[in-house]
């Protein structure tokens, strides 16, 4: 029995992908859990079920979906929070933590690790907490950091990610240059309609 499915169609090595992947879901009971990792605009979600429209094996009981860009970002990606908001964009009412991810690698493990968070609460029936997510996807950037070698570095002075994407006419027709997955859809019953997204 397989514990967790990657299934990875982005530009990106499988092996690669694999172990960011798990990196990211340790400590999680990520039993069951189709994860699928693609080319895309910056963004993940979490289904407490698996919609009827998937490629998930029919043994997957929740579904995870990581696009880990165009190919077009200009990284380090921050200081942004969970809303794509630079510290100057947001008021004093903000309470998600702000981050820089430094290559495609960082994004993947954070994103990652907050889409396992969803899980976590999923299976324990707990609230949908993004602000927890945020938090727990954050330190294990941090410890994804320590572990590579890699110096936690302080933001630079370049636009933020969403400014730059903004300036540059970035726009949804990167999402239809993905590739398209050529397993065939199985059948499903009728998944939850309770998903978060990041």
């Amino acid at each position: 029995m397989r514990s967790m499915w990657i299934r990875n169609t982005s530009r990106y090595p499988d092996a690669e992908v694999n172990r960011l992947v798990a990196f990211a879901g340790q400590g999680i009971d990520m039993t069951n859990v189709c994860v699928n990792v693609r080319n895309g605009e910056l963004a993940g979600g979490a289904y407490n079920g698996v919609p009827e429209i998937s490629n998930a094996p029919e043994r997957a009981e929740y579904l995870i979906t990581l696009r880990i860009g165009t190919g077009r970002e200009t990284w380090p990606l921050g200081p942004v929070n969970y809303h794509f908001k630079s510290p100057d964009e947001v008021g004093p009412r903000n309470r998600f933590p702000f981050y820089q991810c430094n290559d495609w690698r960082e994004w993947l493990v954070k994103l990652a690790a907050h889409e396992s968070c969803h899980i976590k609460q999923f299976r324990e029936g707990a609230t949908c907490s993004e602000i927890e997510c945020e938090k727990f996807s954050l330190a294990v950037l941090e410890r994804f950091r320590g572990a590579s070698g890699d110096p936690i570095r302080i933001h630079s002075d370049e636009p933020p990610i969403s400014i730059r994407a903004r300036r540059a006419g970035w726009g949804d027709d990167a999402l239809s240059r993905r590739r398209p997955d050529p397993r065939p859809e199985p059948e499903r019953g009728a998944a939850s309609d309770q998903m978060a997204f990041f």
